[in-house]
């Protein structure tokens, strides 16, 4: 994925998409997580709970990081620093597009709720796999489908997390998720 193709996936200022459609550069990874930023990477600053990643975007740059995008201003250099109004939104925008829309790929059933939304997960993906229909399943537990099975590490996996779990599934030959619990919408 090229930086310029960023543009039309972030909500952005009429100059700074200008500058950015002309910047071919290959972005090689996308990462919310500054411990998995490569050489050049995308590392998009995520403010959560107990973290916030603005506080690290010049430990990013240093990583290898060649854009950033942030919330609000930061004082970093050496990167292309992209404001947007939100990172998460941005977050699930990228990812989509960095791992090539791979749910479009896939028959994708949600399952929403308070309670026994594992169970009913459990249920779909052991009807269909008796069925004989290949299924991935990502939940609160793990996620599986690809060659490995994830241990999950939050209840619902963040929009990153999320893409690449679906590309794995697509490049396994998956033809279903089944089911997918969805607690939050990006």
């Amino acid at each position: 994925m090229q930086i310029a193709e960023c543009v039309p996936l972030l909500n952005l200022d009429h100059q700074t998409q200008h500058n950015l459609a002309k910047d071919h550069r290959k972005l090689a990874n996308l990462t919310p997580d500054t411990r998995q930023v490569t050489t050049d990477s995308c590392f998009v600053a995520i403010h959560g709970e107990h973290f916030d990643g603005h506080q690290h975007v010049q430990a990013a740059i240093n990583a290898g990081a060649i854009m950033v995008v942030v919330e609000h201003p930061v004082s970093a250099s050496g990167a292309l620093i992209v404001q947007v109004p939100d990172t998460y939104k941005a977050l699930a925008q990228l990812s989509v597009a960095f791992f090539g829309d791979p749910s479009a790929s896939l028959k994708v059933f949600g399952v929403t709720g308070t309670n026994g939304k594992t169970t009913v997960t459990h249920l779909i993906a052991k009807i269909l796999t008796v069925a004989q229909i290949d299924c991935g399943l990502i939940g609160t537990l793990y996620a599986k489908g690809g060659k490995t099975q994830h241990v999950a590490c939050n209840t619902t996996p963040d929009p990153f997390t999320n893409q690449q779990y679906l590309n794995e599934m697509v490049h396994a030959g998956k033809k279903k998720l089944a089911p997918w619990k969805c607690l939050r919408s990006a």
